[in-house]
């Protein structure tokens, strides 16, 4: 009898066991679906009908799906009407091809697939949060609406373009990287681990941003890798941070705030020109040239360390200290303007000389 109980157990264990396994491989299986539209691919629809998907019975809403919304001939609007979370979307270029979030959406990876050439797609965020971890190198569909992107995981996000974006980004881990499009309607938030790339000289950055950390792969909170780019954003400076210049000469016109330290790093330049800027705690230049064309009224301390090229005068700064350590260079250039007010003829009377 003992025995014959054991035999039972035994086989019901296994049955439960085999039932699990089989319940976690099919929840496990990536599952490749196409918008269908009913029958009519060029159809609007909700995300969460089953009937629009060429997959009978279901919609993509496990983290190892993936969807693919083929270009339509007219507009049409495919709207996330729940919480979905996938591995990949793969959204079709054409301006007739819209993403509207009427709830929160997360997922791996945003690719494309080539369609002729046709003008870029575009997700409304409509209000809501796009998570996403990363983009396909050259393309990301246009940003539009209101709402907060996410960029997680250690990928890149590659930003094209947006139609009228008022939202904000955060930026826990990886890159996004601001290739195209006006963003100085927006707010930019870069947790330690994630960078903030200006990738292009066509692209404005976030009229805002809060910092904190050396970026992703120490690579900077900002990184400007456009040549010759103005930027206007105003920064506050949340813990202690790192921006990289490393194409041309960056113009940077914005306020800086906050309390912690900021250090500026090259090899390239940076050119400060805004008056009165807010910031007061310590500025540290390495590896590269920072120039200060405006004033840092209350700015307490500039460390110059090694490679780091300050240009400057201490009218400039007049509250801070100033030290170079390890080969950095203060290089104050004066400019005056020949007035003959002293003597008139002796160069080193410096009443000749205005200022």
């Amino acid at each position: 009898m003992k025995l014959r109980r054991n035999c039972i157990t035994s086989t019901l264990t296994l049955f439960l066991c085999t039932a699990l396994l089989l319940l976690a491989a099919r929840e496990a299986a990536a599952v490749a679906y196409t918008w269908d539209g009913n029958g009519t691919p060029d159809a609007d629809g909700d995300w969460s009908d089953p009937l629009n998907w060429n997959v009978g019975g279901s919609y993509p809403d496990d983290a190892t799906d993936t969807a693919t919304l083929p270009y339509p001939t007219g507009t049409r609007i495919i709207t996330v009407d729940v919480p979905i979370t996938i591995d990949q979307i793969a959204i079709a270029e054409g301006a007739f091809n819209i993403v509207q979030l009427d709830a929160n959406m997360e997922v791996r990876l945003v690719d494309h697939p080539s369609d002729d050439g046709h003008p870029r797609s575009e997700i409304d965020l409509n209000g809501n949060v796009l998570t996403v971890d990363s983009g396909s190198a050259t393309y990301f569909p246009n940003l539009d609406g209101a709402g907060e992107f996410v960029k997680i995981g250690t990928g890149q996000v590659t930003l094209n373009g947006e139609l009228a974006f008022t939202g904000s980004f955060t930026i826990s881990n990886g890159v996004i990287a601001y290739r195209c499009g006006d963003y100085s309607a927006t707010s930019a938030t870069v947790l330690e681990g994630g960078t903030a790339r200006s990738h292009d000289v066509c692209a404005t950055m976030p009229g805002t941003f809060t910092i904190n950390g050396d970026g992703y792969t120490s690579r900077g909170a900002i990184e400007f890798a456009a040549p010759n780019e103005p930027c206007a954003s105003d920064i506050t400076v949340a813990s202690d941070a790192k921006i990289r210049f490393i194409s041309g000469t960056t113009a940077f016109s914005g306020d800086i705030l906050g309390s912690g330290v900021l250090t500026l790093e090259g090899p390239q330049t940076v050119d400060i020109s805004a008056s009165g800027i807010t910031y007061t705690n310590k500025l540290i230049v390495t590896n590269g040239t920072t120039q200060i064309s405006g004033d840092f009224p209350d700015l307490k301390h500039i460390l110059v360390d090694q490679g780091g090229t300050l240009e400057g005068l201490q009218a400039q700064f007049p509250s801070a200290s100033v030290v170079t350590q390890n080969g950095g260079i203060w290089i104050q250039n004066l400019s005056a303007t020949w007035t003959g007010a002293g003597d008139g003829s002796n160069w080193t009377d410096t009443a000749n000389w205005s200022p």
